[in-house]
């Protein structure tokens, strides 16, 4: 595997091996110290920034998030028919799968902190080339239906009606044909959202969006990233196995760890650490750095 490495990131690879690397900046004298420690070890308490995240669930260390399609049923079946029940559509005009989805996020003590509902794109399109999220999306599909489960409000159709996408479901894009797409009003894209879409080059992250899952651009022909929301943790192979060569954190200072092979198998040199040079980073969070991240 042929990379130039800065000789930072260097020792942090080395010290990586041992499960992960820790990487602290010296409050006093600005350097900064790297330490192996094991995997296990690893501290989940809030970090230095966590007041200041625009999202307050974004560390992903601390919080979970977890989606479920829903399913519906007709409110007033005809005369001795069954009711109908549909958990997803497919939007004539533009091929599209969509459903509608609760996000449940619990802490580590696993007690619910937060409950929403949104519309999602469940599966795109295959020949899709462009995408953009912030239309409106059809919900006429759902007239007439209400929440098949009674502990939800039969008013959650209607009241979703005029949103556009807020959920990239897991795999919704992967293996499809998409050159570009336009997440703004996204705010959480699913895991392995667009795996090994090989004909997407550059992405660019809103800072609305609240949760990015583990793989979300594996296997693409991604070449340039930027990140513009809360990023305490790069999730698990967040971009594996791409062409990346560059790639921009809105906030560097928030990163406390960088997942297993977040960043492996590609052409990538410090894609961190670069963002460190000639600044103080006394600021900075400790940072951890699991196996295989690069």
């Amino acid at each position: 595997m042929k990379k130039t490495l800065a000789a930072l990131f260097a020792l942090i690879c080395v010290a990586g091996g041992a499960n992960a690397a820790l990487v602290s900046p010296n409050k006093n004298t600005g350097n900064t110290t790297i330490v192996a420690q094991a995997a296990d070890d690893l501290s989940l308490l809030e970090g230095i920034h966590a007041g200041h995240y625009s999202y307050k669930y974004a560390d992903t260390s601390i919080y979970t998030t977890k989606f479920t399609l829903l399913t519906f049923k007709e409110e007033s079946p005809a005369d001795g028919k069954k009711a109908e029940t549909k958990s997803s559509w497919t939007d004539a005009s533009t091929g599209n799968e969509y459903a509608i989805y609760s996000e449940v996020i619990t802490d580590l003590n696993k007690t619910v902190v937060d409950t929403q509902y949104c519309i999602g794109i469940k599966k795109a399109k295959n020949t899709i080339l462009d995408a953009k999220m912030n239309s409106a999306v059809d919900l006429s599909e759902l007239d007439g239906f209400i929440p098949s489960d009674t502990k939800l409000p039969t008013t959650l159709v209607s009241d979703l009606k005029g949103q556009g996408v807020k959920y990239i479901a897991d795999s919704a894009f992967a293996n499809s044909y998409l050159k570009t797409v336009d997440l703004t009003g996204v705010e959480y894209i699913g895991k392995n959202a667009f795996n090994k879409c090989a004909y997407i080059t550059e992405i660019e992250i809103p800072k609305t969006v609240k949760f990015v899952g583990e793989g979300v651009f594996s296997g693409s022909g991604l070449k340039k990233l930027t990140v513009n929301n809360d990023m305490p943790v790069i999730p698990k192979s967040f971009c594996s196995e791409t062409a990346l060569t560059e790639v921009t954190f809105a906030h560097p200072e928030y990163i406390r760890e960088i997942g297993v092979s977040a960043f492996a198998k590609t052409p990538l040199s410090a894609p961190i650490f670069n963002q460190w040079y000639g600044k103080d980073v006394s600021n900075y969070e400790t940072l951890y750095v699991d196996d295989s991240a690069y």
